[in-house]
Order: structure tokens, then sequence, then C-alpha cells
């Protein structure tokens, strides 16, 4: 029986904790609030606010079911003379659940149940798509009593106030590709409004919409929704660059696609992704692209929110003009380094993509948030521009966190690629990695350290004249590791670079001398690297921001200009933990080092484990990547890896000589470049060169055909931890469910896989337990013993999963499992005669 995916309590812990810190309370009045944050026209005397209540008094209601009722009534009467293009529709939901929009991420995100709906002024009803949150123009929540309020107090009911409405302004956020969205939240007599965008949100005071002035306060917010002053919004929040499908449009898209040659199936699921957008690249020319498949979304409220599509320019007439190319849609950090600086700083020296083999090729893009990235920096309030810059983390502690504000970027790659689990072949997969590497390489003499090796940013590349198998991608992560140096005084050469490496090292290790000594003498000493949190941590804490409740704060026109960053914080930039923690260099996690090539080269080698753990027949057992890289905290995932470098089983490929011998080498070179201060011999850093000779050499073998990935599908539901950029200063980038997952016990028997197997492996003999590498089709449990010199010592045998790769999974039956254990019993029973 296949074990139970977490419960749905589970998977909302990673909201509590997360949602509340960031939700700014602004004291201004309600108008100001309007005038700030909600930039459209003001209500004027062209209409009129209603003198008597179209509510029912709250406190003679007896449900929630009545109160909303109530309001879908009330709503509409307020909006009855509004023009009927500007007139939004409201309808009583009565939590009726409304699923996350994409399939692509639907089981790891909650259904949302908001109470009433807003739809936008040219929709009718929710059903009219087959995604319902495409109609939404926002959500109201509502609850019967005023001490319901979640911004007057706090307790677990009201972190579950807050938690709904996040769902929901996350889902149509989503959905509609929207720049900030609004929703209202209603408790009894008194109403609250809430704008989120990708930094948290605002919310302005509480305000009586049951009399007059609180009524004018609503009709006055529903007015400026409907009527945004920039003219290519429909309402105030959307994004003038994209321009959805609509369900009419359905067949006439399709029809397109199919007559462009474009291998596209449409589906109702792929209608939700139909959308134009428009990307303006660095020639100053605009071009339109029709995104037809979604390849990967990351859906995350707080985050950089990151959204890959599948596309193709289209001309003026809508008419295919070009070939099939990647858009990258995100959020990133405004004091953070732009990704599409990264690419042009690559690519600048270069004519033609085909250059650079093994690097995704930039075809061009924009910081759509540049111009408000300036506002900023000149200390304006912000709120009343399109919104591509974020406007809520500079409220955060006084305003201290305002480089904190994400700016919108949007890049276009010229290299479609296939996620590299759905390898044809171990060797395609192999070779793909080896190409990667080889476009890392490229990557760093140009000036860029990749800092986020993971499975979504390693692709494989099978179209007509592609010069490699495999690619690079993603530099949302990256360091220029020249500019770095100049803005420090450094000069930028990698003579300078591999001296400061040296150096900020040294000062390391002084200080967690320093550090050692101070808590032996019973000091107290602060770390370096104290400034961000690890996984155990982060959702421990409520209060993160104190000075954002009770008290909230003050917003005026003449708001602090944002300072210059300081040594320290330039210096902070290549210390910054980044990356995805499965795959993160061991003395990465601890935080606080300088990120070096070394680091990513063992990012590498974590991944290909992965993919053989998950992908192919191998010795290790079905729940070997489980204990190996699903870990609860820093400390139990940094022990796992080096337990596994230093004493764990070597993992066998069933049937494959060529990857089982990859697999030791590249872990001796990743055990040696790991070694400790106790250890008699200093570590020796991993290099392009002898990564690549390992590859070379593997690759140099025969290799079996036709062994295609083994699909994957993880039965608890997929978790993805990664540490790139994060809601809480550097600390942890992590998927919604982060804290819903529990680490299955691995299963363990004796067989081993010796020394001896692999010097036979390597000059081609039999295997002295062939079932091991030649035999069952079962994926046994059990883990293999290894030892060697400077590698795995011989002692006791001891999750972001490509959302595109969602089949069912090749499950173990107890039958298979205990046949398999009976042969593994058997072997054992050999082996000890034969010694």
């Amino acid at each position: 029986m296949a074990p139970r995916r977490p419960k749905v309590k589970q998977q909302q812990k990673s909201w509590r904790g997360r949602i509340a810190p960031h939700i700014t309370h602004i004291t201004n009045p309600v108008s100001d609030f309007l005038e700030y944050f909600v930039p459209g026209e003001s209500l004027g005397s062209s209409i009129s606010v209603p003198r008597r209540t179209p509510f029912d008094t709250p406190s003679r209601l007896r449900s929630e079911k009545k109160l909303n009722e109530s309001l879908t009534r009330g709503f509409n009467v307020l909006v009855a003379d509004f023009p009927r293009a500007k007139m939004p529709v409201f309808v009583n939901n009565d939590r009726a659940p409304i699923k996350f929009p994409y399939k692509i991420r639907g089981r790891r995100h909650h259904t949302a149940q908001p109470d009433v709906l807003a739809l936008s002024p040219d929709q009718t009803s929710i059903r009219t798509h087959a995604d319902p949150w495409r109609s939404v123009a926002f959500v109201i929540e509502t609850k019967l009593k005023e001490d319901e309020d979640p911004m007057s107090a706090y307790s677990a009911a009201h972190e579950e106030t807050l938690t709904q409405l996040s769902k929901s302004a996350r889902n149509f956020l989503v959905s509609q590709s929207r720049l900030f969205v609004f929703a209202i939240g209603v408790y009894g007599t008194l109403s609250r409004i809430f704008r989120f965008d990708h930094s948290g949100a605002v919310c302005s005071r509480a305000f009586r919409y049951t009399n007059i002035q609180g009524r004018r306060l609503l009709l006055d917010f529903f007015h400026r929704f409907t009527h945004p002053l920039h003219e290519e919004c429909q309402v105030v929040g959307a994004d003038p660059t994209v321009e959805l499908v609509g369900p009419h449009e359905r067949a006439a898209v399709a029809k397109m696609l199919r007559d462009a040659g474009v291998d596209h199936k449409d589906s109702k699921e792929a209608s939700k992704v139909y959308r134009y957008v428009r990307v303006r690249h660095s020639d100053g020319r605009n071009k339109t692209y029709l995104a037809y498949n979604l390849e990967f979304i990351d859906p995350n409220l707080l985050s950089r929110a990151t959204t890959v599509w599948e596309a193709i320019e289209v001309g003026p007439n809508r008419k295919p003009a070009g070939h099939p190319v990647i858009i990258k849609d995100s959020w990133r950090k405004s004091d953070t380094q732009r990704e599409l600086d990264q690419y042009e700083c690559i690519f600048s020296s270069t004519h033609a993509p085909a250059d650079l083999p093994g690097i995704a090729s930039y075809v061009g893009g924009e910081d759509l948030g540049a111009c408000e990235v300036q506002s900023l920096q000149l200390g304006e309030p912000g709120g009343r521009a399109v919104g591509h810059l974020t406007v809520t983390a500079r409220y955060f502690c006084g305003g201290k966190r305002a480089h904190h504000e994400r700016s919108h970027s949007r890049l276009v790659l010229g290299t479609v690629g296939i996620p590299i689990s759905r390898f044809k072949s171990t060797r395609e997969m192999v070779q793909a990695l080896r190409d990667a590497i080889d476009g890392h390489r490229r990557m760093f003499e140009a000036g860029i350290i990749h800092r986020d090796i993971s499975e979504g940013n390693i692709m494989i590349s099978r179209g007509p004249g592609s010069s490699s198998t495999g690619f690079i991608q993603d530099l949302d992560c990256g360091l220029n590791w020249k500019t770095f140096l100049e803005k420090l005084g450094h000069g930028p050469h990698q003579a300078d670079w591999d001296a400061f490496v040296e150096d900020e090292t040294a000062k390391m290790r002084q200080l967690r001398l320093d550090a050692r000594r101070a808590l032996m003498s019973g000091k107290r000493q602060p770390e370096e690297n104290a400034h961000w949190q690890g996984i155990e941590t982060l959702h421990q804490s409520r209060n993160d921001e104190p000075c954002d409740v009770p008290g909230g704060i003050r917003i005026t026109r003449h708001a602090a200009r944002s300072c210059p960053p300081s040594v320290d914080d330039i210096e902070m930039q290549c210390k910054q933990r980044t990356g995805t923690l499965y795959f993160m260099a061991v003395q990465v996690i601890d935080g606080g080092d300088v990120h070096e090539v070394r680091h990513d080269l063992e990012s590498f080698f974590w991944l290909l484990l992965w993919l053989v753990l998950r992908h192919t027949e191998h010795s290790g057992g079905p729940h070997r990547w489980r204990s190996l890289f699903d870990r609860d905290t820093d400390f139990m995932c940094k022990t796992a890896k080096l337990v596994f470098l230093e004493i764990d089983d070597d993992i066998a490929v069933m049937g494959n000589r060529p990857l089982t011998v990859l697999l030791y080498d590249f872990r001796v070179l990743c055990t040696n470049n790991c070694r400790g201060r106790c250890d008699p011999e200093p570590p020796v850093p991993l290099t392009y060169d002898s990564v690549l000779r390992v590859f070379d050499n593997a690759l140099g073998m025969e290799w079996p055909l036709d062994d295609e990935a083994i699909p994957f599908d993880d039965p608890y539901g997929d978790k993805l931890s990664s540490i790139s950029d994060a809601s809480h200063d550097q600390s942890l980038r992590v998927a919604s469910d982060v804290g819903g997952m529990q680490t299955v016990p691995k299963e363990r028997d004796s067989r081993s896989f010796s020394r001896a197997t692999h010097s036979q492996l390597k000059s081609g003999r039999t295997a002295s337990t062939p079932t091991e590498l030649q035999g069952p089709t079962q994926r046994d449990g059990g883990d293999a013993h290894a030892t060697g010199p400077r590698g795995p010592k011989r002692l006791r045998a001891q999750c972001d999963v490509s959302d595109i790769d969602s089949q069912p999974t090749k499950r173990v039956t107890r039958a298979a499992a205990g046949k398999a254990k009976a042969v593994n019993a058997k072997h054992q029973r050999a082996t000890m005669l034969r010694r």
C-alpha cells in the first residue's frame, strides 16, 4: 500500500507564520490608502452613494451564509449606477471550493474557498472559462463577528483568516498574470481593503461599511479599481503587457499553432495558458509572443514567482512570425543583479547562440520595474505606478527593507529544452550534464557564477542543429564576479577572484574559531551569517517584523531615500546562501562562505545522484532518495550528505557499468573536496578538468540502449526547498508545502558493493554479485557498501521533482519487495561462503 499523502493541516503549516508578518497595517485614513494604493479615478459626483444601507445588520444575521447573501445584494446595489463596461458583478460563492488554476502544481497548492466573488466587468459567471479564476476581479472573505478581524489581534484562528485571504489572492494573481491584486475582508460591521503583491501586503484601517461614510469608501474603491489611470489596463493591477485569450478565441489560437507547425495539443488545460505577452528588447523594438504551454511555475505568493512559458513570436496580424522560444517571467529583488544583464554579459562576445554550446541562447528581455526602481531610490512612496515594482516591502520595519522590493523582469531564450528527468537513455542524461558543466565553465570565463544547479536548470536539447545535448539556464541566482570585484576595488581577473576567495575563506575560518573560543569561555559572539534562518526555524517565528504590528505604519510623500549599499552589503552578495537545498554543496548549507565554482560542481554530483535514485533501477531501494535528500533541518541535510560521501554504500545502477563507475569516481572527487579540519590530508577542490575527465571516461564506455527514465511520482506530494531568494532576508525560498512532508524510514539490507566490484567494473570483468548490475527489474530496498582510497569508508550500511514530469510511479509491491529481499539474502550467504 502506497504511503498516504500529507494531510491538509500539515500542508497549511507553511502558510501560517509566513503571511501575517508580511501584511503591513497602514494607519493613514482609508481615503489616503485608496489614493496611494489604488491608482484609479476617484469617485465623482455622477455616481451617488445610497442614503439607506443596502446591507442587513450583521448582528441580526445568525450565519456567515446569510451575511454573504446580504453582502452580495448590497455590493450589487452600490455599483448599480456604474457604466455597464465598468460594472463589477458580485456573486455569492458561499465558500464553494475553487481549485488552483493549473494542474502542473495543483496537487501541491490548496483549493481556495472564497465567500463572495467580484467578477470582472466583462464577466457574468466563473464558469465561462476552463479556469474559474480568470473571471475574478477580487475576493471578499467574511466573518460574522468584529473580533474575528485578523489585524486586531493574533491567534491561530486569525492567522487562518489571513491564510484564506492570501490563498485566494495568490490564485487569481497567478491565473491572470496580475501585477498585484486586492481583497476585502468583512468582519461583522467592519471592513478592510488589502493589496497583495510578491513582497507582501498592505491593508487599510478598519471602517464601518454599514454607514454612509463607509459605503462611500467602498464605492470609491470599486470605482478606482474599474477605472485605472493607465489606459492599457482593464482594472487596477492588470499587466498592460499581457493580453489574456478568451474562450471564444481558443479555436482560432489552436488553428494558428497547427498551421505554424507547432507541436502542441489543444485542451482545456492548455487554454488556461493562452495569452499574448509583449517584450521590449534591448534594441528598443517591441515583440509580441503567444504563450501556449506552461513549462514551470512557482506560485508562491512571497517569492520570485518564476513562470516559464513556451511561446512563439507573432506579427501585427497575430500570425506566427518565428520559431518557438522560452519566455521567463519573474520578480527579482531590486538590490540583486539582473538576470538579463548576466545573459548579455555572457553573449556580448559572440554573434550567434551557436558560439556558446551548453548555454541557453539569449534572445532579449527587459526589466519592467526599472523606472519604478528609480522612484524608490528617490524616496517616493510608490503605489500609483503600473505596478512592475512591488510597494509593500518598503513599509516593513520603518522602511529598512525597501531594497527587498521586487522588480518585474522578463526575458526570452531561443533554446527550448526538455527536462533532464525525461531522458531517453542514461547516456543522454550524462551527456547533457557534461555539456552543462562545459557551459558552466564558459559562463565563469565570461564572469558569471551560476550558484543554483538544480533539476529545473539543466535541460536536454533535441532540436535540429543543436550544438550540444544539454545546456544550462536560469541565472536568477547568478553572480557577476567581475563586476562584484570592481565594486570592491579589485581587479576583474580570475587571479583577483582566487585571491579574494582565499582571503575571505581565511577570515571566515578565523571568525568560526573565535566563535568557538567565545563559546567555550561562556561568551556569546554574533556570527557573520546570523542574518538568515535555517529551514528548521523559518516557520517558528510569528513576529519577525515587530514594526508591522500592532501599531502599523503611516505613509508620507517624503519617505527617506534608499541608501547606497555599504562594502559589507556588497561582500554579502557572494556569501548569500543560494541554490536548491537538495543539490546544495555541503559547505554552502552552513552559509557564510564565498560561493565558488567547486560548490556548483559538487551540486552537479548531487543532481546526478538525484536523477539516478529517482529514475533508474539501482541498488539503493525505492526510498533511498528520500533518506538522503529529504531532511527537515539544515544540520540533517548536511549530515546526510557527509555520511553518504564518507560512510554510506555506493549506488550500483542495474545493468549499467558506465553510470555506476561515474557515480563512484565523481563521489571520490566530492569526498576529497569536502575534507574537514580533522582530516589529516588537505581538501582537493573540484575543478572543471577533474570533473569533465570522469564524465569523458564514463562516456567512452559501452552504454546500454533504451534505458529511458523511469517515471517518478512521489506519493507524498513533492516538496521544493530552494534557498536562492526569500522573503526572510537571505534565508529560504521554499515551496508552500515544505513543512508538510514526513521522511519515510529507509529500507536496509546487507548487500555489498565492494571495492573489488568497482575494480571489476572498470576492467570490464563481471561483478561478484551479478544481480546488482544485471539483475532484478524491481527497485528493491537496500543499500550497498564500498571502500576505496580517499573514497567512501567501509562501515555499516546505513524534493523538486519536475512538475512537468507527473507520470504514475513504478511502485514496488510487498510481494516484489519480499522476493527481492530473499534474493539479497541468498547472495549474502553466497558471499559469506566465498569469503
